[in-house]
C-alpha cells in the first residue's frame, strides 16, 4: 500500500462501530473494544485512515483519547494513539499508514512534539513507533482497575523531524542522530549504581565507588 493511496478524514459513527468490531489475536486482544461508546464519547478526537476506495484501514486519536490512566496532559505536547485493522497488521501496510498520520499531524499541528504510550510488552508496536522517529524516554506505571500495567513513553520532537529539543512541563529532552539527553528517572537507578560502583569510573572523583 503506497502512501499516496492513503487518506485521512474525520471519524464517523459508522467508523466507530466498525472499529469496535475489530478483534486482535492472542495478547493483543487487550486492544479490543467491547462497544463503540468509548470512541463516540470523544468522537471529535478521532480520525479515520482509509485506502483510495474509502475502506477503513485504521485510525488515530489525540489528546485525552490517547492518554492512559495516570498520565497527565502537557500543554506543550500532543498526545497521539493509533490503531490498525487487525487483518492488515503484518501485511506491510504499517509504514504508509504511519507516515500519513504523521504528515497530517505535521500540517495540522506544525512544530508540535508528539507523545505516545505503548504497553511495555508490545515490542512490535514499539518497533513500529521507533521506525517513525519516536524515541523511548521512560516508563509509566498505570493501574486500570486493580491490575497494574507498565507502559513505555515515546516522544517525537516534531512531526517532520527526529532531532531537536522538547521542553515541556513533563520534562526536557535533547535529541540527536545517535544520542538523547534527558533528566534522570527513578528507573535509571540500577544503571547509575552499576557505573558508580566501578572503581575505574570513580578514579578521579571525590565520591565512590558505591558499595551497596
Amino acid at each position: 500500500m503506497a502512501m499516496a493511496s492513503v487518506r485521512v478524514r474525520p471519524m464517523t459513527v459508522d467508523d466507530a462501530t466498525h472499529v469496535s468490531s475489530w478483534r486482535y489475536p492472542h495478547r493483543w486482544s487487550v486492544y479490543d473494544l467491547q462497544s463503540s461508546t468509548d470512541i463516540l464519547d470523544e468522537l471529535d478526537l478521532y480520525w479515520s485512515v482509509t485506502d483510495a476506495d474509502g475502506t477503513l484501514i485504521g485510525f488515530f486519536c489525540l489528546e485525552s483519547a490517547a492518554r492512559v490512566r495516570g498520565m497527565s496532559a502537557d500543554p506543550e505536547i500532543l498526545d497521539v494513539g493509533v490503531g490498525m485493522d487487525p487483518c492488515l497488521v503484518g501485511q506491510g501496510s504499517g509504514r504508509a499508514f504511519g507516515e500519513v498520520v504523521l504528515d497530517h499531524l505535521g500540517r495540522k499541528y506544525p512544530g508540535h512534539p508528539l507523545r505516545a504510550v505503548i504497553q511495555s510488552w508490545n515490542l512490535r508496536s514499539r518497533r513500529f513507533a521507533a521506525s517513525l522517529g519516536f524515541v523511548d524516554v521512560g516508563e509509566l506505571a498505570s493501574s486500570p482497575c486493580s491490575q497494574q500495567e507498565s507502559y513505555r513513553i515515546l516522544l517525537k520532537p516534531e512531526a517532520a523531524s527526529s532531532q531537536g529539543w522538547v521542553v515541556a512541563q513533563s520534562g526536557a529532552w535533547l535529541f540527536g542522530d545517535r544520542l538523547m539527553l534527558r533528566e534522570f528517572l527513578a528507573e535509571d537507578h540500577p544503571a547509575v549504581h552499576a557505573y558508580a560502583s566501578d572503581p575505574e569510573v570513580t578514579t578521579f572523583t571525590d565520591w565512590g565507588p558505591n558499595s551497596s
